[in-house]
């Protein structure tokens, strides 16, 4: 805070670790975090750290992005005051855009059903560098904009894959 003293997280999580994954950022004097406290498929909550002694009781705790009903929230990261939030969903990644007070603004499309294993960028970046793949699709480096939300292929790695000759399906079973 503006006093100079420090924020003890264990003063937030009240030592109940099981409840919180280790996903916090600090933007715009609030703390975001990710939990399973009250929402078994995670929900992403922000405390306001503004006032001098800033209240870090539950009862304060905003919840921004709730839990979902049908995928499981595993990861989130804040870019250029947009919270990138990365979804599963029958063990598909999707990555949704959402400003800081939780309202969708876009979901970013990938080019086919697979796994998004890598988030990264400097908190206030004009660009997002996320790694994607899939049976059909080796390594994808892609860069958004953070502005537009407009994706761009970074790098590509290829092994000789050839997309056009494999077919996937998912199948659920009952």
């Amino acid at each position: 805070n503006s006093d100079g003293e420090w924020l003890v997280l264990p003063d937030i999580i009240k030592y109940d670790i099981d409840k919180y994954k280790s996903i916090v950022s600090i933007n715009q004097n609030a703390l975001f975090f990710l939990t399973n406290d009250k929402a078994s498929r995670y929900r992403i909550i922000k405390i306001d750290l503004s006032a001098d002694k800033p209240d870090l009781s539950e009862h304060a705790w905003q919840t921004i992005i709730p839990e979902f009903e049908d995928r499981v929230i595993e990861d989130f990261l804040i870019v250029n005051d947009k919270l990138f939030v990365l979804t599963l969903k029958d063990v598909i990644n999707h990555l949704d855009v959402y400003d800081l007070n939780g309202n969708w603004l876009k979901s970013i499309e990938m080019p086919d059903k697979g796994t998004i294993f890598s988030m990264n960028s400097a908190p206030e970046s004009n660009s997002l560098c996320i790694g994607f793949t899939s049976y059909k699709i080796d390594k994808i480096i892609y860069k958004i904009d953070t502005q537009s939300l407009n994706s761009t292929t970074w790098l590509s790695i290829t092994d000789q894959i050839h997309p056009e000759d494999i077919i996937v399906e998912q199948v659920f079973a009952t």
